[in-house]
């Protein structure tokens, strides 16, 4: 039993260690690729980020029903997934924990005035994932701003080969969406966030 003991925490310290060391090095910014002030895409590929709370409690990520969200998110599920059939990829599925992350992203570029990645104070698009309980191992964000529609949106990221590859990564298994009416730098507009993620299966945490 003591063995045991001594062997289980162990192999925590060295899971605690190997995970700081990656995600520090991912918090240096270098995955980091934007384009213009209407439309900017970042990919967040964070791989074997090895982590204890598949073991001590799960973090597992929140699926809802499609009668859970709102108009333009089923319309914004509904149009990725179209997209990703006609490349033939598996359509994603509804996360309420990666909608919660871009609602608030949203609400922090609002009560911040920024339109960016990152914010004034340096949170990044992962900060507002692990924030709301999704524990990924690959994380993905794409903002827009100034289209009148959803769908106008939507044209302008597949339009963009970076907006593209976030929607069209084979990585990807969860989707979320949020829109609001935000007012930055005293002009008011509609921004959207497109957030992607898998998260952690207890057998990715098994060496």
């Amino acid at each position: 039993m003591l063995l045991l003991y001594d062997g289980i925490l162990t192999f925590v310290i060295y899971n605690v260690i190997l995970c700081m060391l990656i995600r520090e090095r991912a918090f240096r910014g270098e995955m980091k690729n934007k384009t213009n002030v209407k439309l900017a895409a970042i990919v967040l590929s964070l791989v074997f980020i090895v982590g204890t709370a598949g073991f001590f409690g799960s973090k597992a990520s929140t699926q809802a029903s499609a009668s859970s969200m709102g108009f333009s998110q089923k319309q914004a599920l509904d149009q990725v997934n179209d997209f990703r059939k006609e490349n033939n990829l598996p359509v994603l599925i509804w996360n309420d924990k990666l909608a919660k992350a871009a609602q608030d992203k949203l609400q922090d570029e609002d009560n911040l005035n920024y339109f960016d990645h990152t914010s004034p104070v340096g949170k990044q698009a992962w900060d507002f994932i692990l924030n709301d309980g999704y524990d990924y191992k690959y994380a993905g964000e794409n903002l827009a701003i100034d289209f009148n529609s959803v769908s106008d949106a939507m044209d302008a990221w597949k339009q963009s080969p970076s907006h593209r590859e976030n929607m069209l990564s084979d990585k990807y298994e969860e989707f979320g969406f949020a829109s609001m009416n935000v007012d930055i730098n005293g002009e008011k507009s509609v921004a959207y966030v497109q957030m992607f993620g898998t998260s952690y299966k207890i057998y990715d945490r098994i060496f």
